[in-house]
């Protein structure tokens, strides 16, 4: 499944569908629910260039709030030592280690600041993260000896602007924060991030 995303939405893209809040008056979209669904493309700014996908999911209330749950991965592996392996545990390990990570998160995101050519929103993610490392036992082998789910959080400052009808091109700049006690590890996913996306769907004014 994650590799079908990541060949869909290859780069830092993000396409978004929701309804389409074109046509309507302040009043009725102030008292519309409607549901949103967001693929996302993150990179970090941090030398490592870790890459991340995913999407969100949820409802979008009065155009003022949207409540959800997000899931994130980790572009391809993380090939360094995050996790040290043991040879005296693992005897027949190789050198090679990679680390996976993924993070299912719920999401509160106000919408600050609405106008028909530009939003501002401040997505917050709170959630679990699930982390893996592997080693390499063989030619094309690996065999897992390490994994952690610690909790993780990311704030950030999300923009869209109208490009034309109901397409929208956006920017985000934000943090995440994953509550890791190994200092390696945490160096990679603790990082500032940007994100670029692509969305369709109307804009909340």
């Amino acid at each position: 499944m994650n590799k079908l995303f990541v060949l869909v939405f290859i780069g830092f893209s993000t396409f978004c569908y929701c309804q389409d809040d074109e046509g309507s008056t302040q009043d009725s979209q102030d008292t519309k629910v409607k549901v949103f669904f967001n693929f996302n493309g993150k990179k970090s700014f941090l030398k490592n260039d870790t890459k991340y996908f995913g999407f969100d999911f949820g409802i979008k209330a009065k155009c003022k709030y949207k409540f959800g749950f997000g899931y994130s991965w980790l572009k391809g592996t993380y090939n360094s030592d995050l996790f040290p392996v043991s040879t005296t545990e693992f005897p027949n390990a190789l050198a090679d280690t990679r680390t996976d990570a993924k993070f299912y998160s719920v999401l509160f995101e106000p919408i600050v600041f609405s106008h028909k050519k530009i939003n501002i929103s401040i997505p917050i993610h709170v959630g679990v993260s699930d982390l893996s490392s592997e080693y390499k036992k063989g030619t094309l082998s690996y065999e897992e000896y390490h994994k952690s789910t610690p909790l993780f959080g990311d704030v950030s400052a999300n923009f869209d602007f109208r490009v034309f009808g109901f397409m929208k091109v956006g920017l985000s700049l934000g943090y995440r924060y994953v509550g890791t006690d190994l200092k390696v590890a945490s160096e990679v996913f603790n990082t500032p991030l940007i994100g670029f996306s692509l969305k369709f769907g109307g804009m909340c004014k």
